[in-house]
């Protein structure tokens, strides 16, 4: 693993403040384009997993962090991320 020197920390950090000057002018141009309720309907209340959906999506379980996967005998991962 590579360490951060403090040079390299200070040019993330400059890039890092860079981008947000660049991006923060187009956020209301990006919020109208991503805010609102979609192509499918706006979503409804959370279902019995806790994931709110649009009109006729479902849900359903498959794998829970360090549970068994049913059928195997793998443990899932820690972070599972909506995989």
């Amino acid at each position: 693993m590579r360490s951060l020197d403090r040079r390299t920390f200070f040019q993330l950090g400059a890039a890092l403040a860079g981008t947000a000057l660049v991006v923060s002018p187009w956020r209301s141009a990006l919020a109208a384009v991503f805010d609102g309720p979609g192509p499918f309907g706006p979503l409804l209340s959370p279902d019995e997993n806790g994931i709110q959906l649009p009109e006729g999506f479902r849900s359903r379980v498959i794998a829970k962090a360090f549970e068994p996967v049913p059928g195997t005998g793998h443990e899932w991962h820690i972070f599972p991320d909506g995989g």
